[in-house]
């Protein structure tokens, strides 16, 4: 009986484990803006947000998708970028655009 008690705390233990990110938060938005940076070529505005979530973490950026003078109507791209437990950037997705000079259209 001790032994299935113990095998049954060992599975807990490793499902635990599982859904915890072994990764920080800001590791995983360093790597989030590191690699989107690379993927896109394009200039990353900031980090906006950071999610925990069951793979990993979801990070929001910032990118600057288009330059324009003067630069307060540059427009913006926002981007979710997913990174896995493990640090590894897994997708990404721009949600809208907009531009610099415009705030958050959505009313709070």
């Amino acid at each position: 009986m001790e032994m299935a008690e113990n095998q049954e705390e060992h599975e807990k233990s490793r499902q635990k484990g599982r859904s915890q990110p072994t990764t920080s938060a800001v590791s995983a938005a360093t790597t989030a803006r590191e690699q989107l940076t690379a993927l896109l070529d394009r200039d990353i505005e900031q980090v906006v947000g950071i999610e925990r979530n069951d793979d990993g973490w979801t990070v929001q950026i910032e990118v600057v998708e288009t330059h324009r003078i003067p630069n307060s109507t540059d427009i913006l791209g926002l981007y979710d970028v997913q990174v896995d437990r493990q640090g590894d950037l897994t997708g990404y997705r721009r949600g809208r655009r907009y531009s610099r000079g415009h705030g958050d259209d959505r009313a709070s």
